[in-house]
């Protein structure tokens, strides 16, 4: 008798999930206030495309605000009064 073979899938099954759309993006940096995280992870970088950004928009503020870990989840009402995000997170 011939041996019989089982072979699984290794991508699993997928399950279906709620889409939801991403945040509209803004058309430009000029003129708006942006709300800038750094992490300890991020220091290498980070630092110098802030001050590449405020090089490039004048015009745009730049908040800094840095975190030792990934930082909030979810926005503070102080927060939601910025009109973009950047956000630098690596290892």
């Amino acid at each position: 008798m011939e041996p019989v073979y089982k072979v699984l899938n290794p991508t699993g099954t997928r399950t279906a999930v709620d889409c939801k759309p991403c945040a509209t993006r803004l058309d430009s940096l000029a003129g708006k206030k942006i709300l800038y995280y750094e992490s300890e992870g991020a220091r290498n970088f980070m630092p110098l495309l802030l001050q590449t950004l405020r090089k490039d928009f004048p015009t745009g503020t730049f908040d800094l605000v840095y975190f030792d870990t990934f930082g909030n989840s979810t926005p503070s009402d102080q927060e939601k009064t910025y009109q973009g995000y950047i956000r630098g997170v690596g290892w």
